[in-house]
C-alpha cells in the first residue's frame, strides 16, 4: 500500500522482493536476489516508474529505463554501439535471462497496478482490484489460507457497509481506498482471544476475566500509571471537582482488576536497569504499594518480601547466570544452544584458536611449467586472496550495498564517464554522441547540473597530450620468457609506437600500482622492435604518469625473482599486502633502514583512527588473524620487501609526472 502511494524508490521496491509470497509468485529464489540487486545498481535505478511519474521528458534513473536496457541488451549483439532510440543496451549474463524475465514480470505487475489504481472507481470495482493485486502479487500456500480468509472477510464486510450506506455508485479515489485497507491491515486481531494458549492484549476496563496465569509487562515508574500532560485550555484540570476522571486513577483500577483476575500465578515485570549505563530504574509506585499491602496483611517486612519475590534477570539471554545451579524459583533458561556453547567454553577456557596455516600444501618441488601473464599479475595484486581462491575455492562473503533512492548531485561513476570522453578523443568522435549515450545510461545528473558536469569532463579530455593520442598502435604482441624450465607467457596489448600506453581514468590504488609496475617490467623485458622506447605512460584526464625505461636484463632479473616467490605462494599464503608492502618498500628506499620500513608497514597494516588497516581485511584476518606473531615480524615478509619489491621500485625511481 505504501509503495502504490510512493515514487517507487529503489529501496521500497527491492524490499518487497524479500517477501516469501512474492518470491513464490514470480519464481524468484533467495539466491537470485544478490544478482538482481547488483544488476539494478549497475543500471542506476533510483526512483520513478517512468518519465511521466518524474514529470520529465526522459526516463533517467527510472525502472522503465532499466527494463528497456535489459530487453535491448538481449536483442542487440554485444560489441556494437548498443544504442537504439536513445536507449543504451545493457548486456548481462545470457544464462540469467530467465531470472531477469521473471523480475521484469514483477515490475510490470507493479506498473500495471499503479496505472489502474490512479483512476477513481466505485467500491465494487475497488474490491475487485484489491483481489487482483493479491492474486497477481502473492502465491498463497496452505499456511496462508487463514490470513487470506480474514482478508476476504474484510472485503465482504466493506462491500456490505457500502451497500448499507447507499454509496455503491460513488467514486472513491486511491488515497481513500488505501487508507481503509491499511487500517484493516494494521488493526489488532481478536481472533486469538480466549481461544486457548497465550493471549496478548492491552489492559482494557471491564475486560479482566479469570486466568490461571496472568502477566503484566512494562510496569516502570512513569509508564504505569500513566502521566498525562495537561493542556493549557483544559478548564476541568484547572478547576477540579469531586468525581472528575483521572487517568492515573483509571490505571490504578485497571491494576486492581488485573491482579484479582489471576488465579494461580501473578507475574509482574519491569525494566530494572538502564541498558545504557546500568543505572537502577524504579518500578511503578503500584508495585511498592502492593508489596506494602501484602506485608501489612501478613505481618512481614516489605524488605523480606522484596528479597523473596523480586528476581533480577541479566541483560543478555546467554548470561552464565541462567545456566548455573540455582535454588528453586530462580533463573532458568531453555536455550540448549547457549548451554552447549557455555559448556564448551568452560571445558576449554584457556584454549586458543589454532593458526589457520602451519604447513605447506602439496609438493613445493613442482612449480607450474607455464604461468600466464594474467595469472601472474592477478596473483600479486592480492596473494592472500589468490591463494585462498585457488587452494580452497574460497570466495569473499557477499555484501549488499545500501540502496540510495535520491538522485545523485555528482557522477557516481566518474571513471567510466572520463574513459568515454577519452576514447572519443582518441577516435576523433563527436562529444555529442558520447553525451547522449551517457544520459541513456543515467551516469550523469539531470538538467543544468548534468550539463555542467559534461563540460567539466569534456574540458579535461581536451587537455590530453595530442602526441600520445596520435601515436600509432602496434598490434598485440605475444611474448614468452623462460626461467629455469618455467615459461611466463602473455600478450602485450597496449603497445604504441612511442611506448606502452595505459588509458584509464582511475586513481591508482596499491594493487593497481603493483599491476602497472609488473606490466611495465614485462614490457621492457620483451620490448618489440615496433616500439621506439621502453617508456610506459599511464594516461588519465587528471594527469599522465611516465615510467622510465628498464634495461632488458634488469627487467628479466626482476621478473625471475617475482616468479620464484610466485611459486612459493602456490603452496602457502605469502605475507604480502599491497598497501602495506608498498609503504614498507618506499620507506626502505628513503632511509635504507629496515626499522623505518617496518614502522611504515605497521601503520598501514594495523591502521589508525583515519584509515582502516589491512589486518582487518576479510582474507587477511582469516589467514593471519590467529597467528602467535604478526606476519610483519616474519623473515619472509622482510625478504619479500628487500629482495622483490625494493629492486622493482628502485628501477623506476626516476618516475616522472607530466
Amino acid at each position: 500500500m505504501d509503495l502504490l502511494e510512493s515514487r517507487f524508490e529503489v529501496d521500497k521496491v527491492l524490499l518487497l522482493l524479500d517477501s516469501r509470497l512474492v518470491q513464490k509468485r514470480f519464481e524468484i529464489s533467495e539466491d537470485d536476489l544478490p544478482l538482481l540487486h547488483d544488476t539494478i545498481a549497475e543500471l542506476n535505478v533510483h526512483w520513478g516508474l517512468d518519465g511521466k511519474m518524474r514529470g520529465a521528458a526522459d526516463n533517467l534513473f527510472t525502472w522503465q529505463q532499466a527494463l528497456s536496457r535489459l530487453v535491448l541488451g538481449w536483442m542487440l549483439p554485444a560489441g556494437g554501439d548498443g544504442m537504439w532510440q536513445n536507449v543504451s543496451a545493457w548486456h548481462g549474463d545470457v544464462n540469467q535471462l530467465a531470472v531477469f524475465s521473471r523480475f521484469t514480470a514483477f515490475m510490470q505487475t507493479l506498473a500495471d497496478t499503479a496505472k489502474t489504481w490512479q483512476t477513481d472507481a466505485a467500491a465494487e470495482e475497488w474490491i475487485e482490484r484489491v483481489r487482483q493485486l493479491r492474486d497477481g502479487l502473492f502465491a498463497l500456500s496452505d499456511d496462508d489460507q487463514y490470513a487470506a480468509q480474514q482478508f476476504e472477510q474484510a472485503l465482504v464486510k466493506w462491500q456490505e457497509e457500502i451497500e448499507l450506506s447507499g454509496f455503491s455508485d460513488g467514486l472513491l479515489p486511491q488515497h481513500t481506498v488505501i487508507r481503509h485497507i491499511s487500517r484493516f491491515l494494521s488493526s489488532e486481531s481478536q481472533a486469538g482471544f480466549l481461544r486457548g494458549g497465550i493471549t496478548f492484549c492491552s489492559m482494557v476496563p471491564m475486560r479482566s476475566l479469570p486466568f490461571k496465569v496472568l502477566c503484566l509487562l512494562g510496569l516502570n515508574d512513569g509508564d504505569f500509571p500513566r502521566n498525562t500532560k495537561l493542556t493549557v485550555f483544559d478548564l476541568i484540570a484547572k478547576h477540579p471537582k469531586k468525581g472528575d476522571r483521572a487517568r492515573r486513577d483509571d490505571d490504578r483500577y485497571l491494576f486492581l482488576e488485573a491482579i484479582i483476575s489471576a488465579r494461580d500465578i501473578l507475574y509482574l515485570s519491569y525494566v530494572g536497569r538502564s541498558i545504557v549505563n546500568d543505572d537502577e530504574l524504579a518500578p511503578s509506585a503500584l508495585l511498592s504499594e502492593l508489596i506494602d499491602t501484602v506485608a501489612e496483611m501478613t505481618g512481614k517486612r516489605s524488605k523480606d518480601l522484596l528479597a523473596d519475590w523480586v528476581c533480577q534477570h541479566p541483560l543478555q539471554a546467554f548470561s552464565t547466570r541462567y545456566f548455573q545451579p540455582q535454588e528453586a524459583g530462580q533463573l532458568i533458561s531453555t536455550r540448549r544452544d547457549y548451554a552447549q556453547a557455555l559448556n564448551e567454553a568452560a571445558y576449554r577456557p584457556s584454549e586458543k584458536m589454532m593458526p589457520f596455516f602451519n604447513q605447506p600444501l602439496g609438493n613445493e618441488a613442482e612449480p607450474p611449467s607455464i604461468v600466464t601473464q594474467t595469472e601472474f599479475i592477478g596473483f600479486w595484486k592480492n596473494p592472500v586472496k589468490a591463494w585462498l581462491r585457488q587452494t580452497l575455492g574460497w570466495r569473499e562473503p557477499y555484501r549488499d550495498e545500501a540502496w540510495e533512492s535520491a538522485e545523485p548531485f555528482e557522477p557516481e561513476q566518474g571513471e567510466k564517464i572520463a574513459d568515454a570522453y577519452m576514447e572519443a578523443r582518441r577516435q576523433r568522435q563527436d562529444f555529442a554522441a558520447v553525451e547522449i549515450k551517457l544520459n541513456a545510461e543515467s551516469l550523469l545528473p539531470t538538467g543544468e547540473l548534468g550539463s555542467l558536469w559534461q563540460q567539466r569532463f569534456q574540458g579535461a579530455a581536451k587537455q590530453l597530450d595530442q602526441d600520445l593520442l596520435e601515436s600509432p598502435k602496434v598490434p598485440p604482441v605475444a611474448c614468452e620468457l623462460s626461467f629455469n624450465r618455467q615459461i611466463l607467457s602473455g600478450s602485450l596489448n597496449h603497445v604504441y609506437q612511442c611506448g606502452q600506453i595505459m588509458f584509464r581514468n582511475k586513481k591508482l590504488n596499491a594493487p593497481d600500482r603493483i599491476a602497472l609496475l609488473l606490466e611495465h617490467v614485462l614490457f621492457n623485458a620483451v620490448r618489440p622492435s615496433e616500439s621506439e622506447s621502453g617508456l610506459t605512460y599511464f594516461v588519465s584526464n587528471d594527469e599522465t604518469v611516465t615510467y622510465p625505461e628498464i634495461d632488458r636484463q634488469t627487467a628479466r632479473g626482476i621478473l625471475q625473482t617475482w616468479l620464484e616467490y610466485y611459486n612459493i605462494g602456490q603452496h602457502r599464503p605469502l605475507p604480502f599486502f599491497a598497501r602495506t608492502s608498498l609503504a614498507a618498500a618506499d620507506a626502505y628506499l628513503k632511509k635504507q633502514e629496515w626499522e623505518a620500513a617496518q614502522s611504515a608497514a605497521i601503520g598501514a597494516y594495523f591502521g589508525n583512527k583515519m584509515n582502516t588497516g589491512q589486518s582487518s581485511y576479510t582474507e587477511v584476518a582469516l589467514v593471519f588473524g590467529h597467528d602467535e606473531e604478526s606476519p610483519l615480524e616474519t623473515p619472509l615478509f622482510q625478504n619479500l620487501i628487500i629482495e622483490m619489491l625494493v629492486p622493482l621500485l628502485a628501477a623506476v625511481s626516476t618516475l616522472k609526472e607530466a
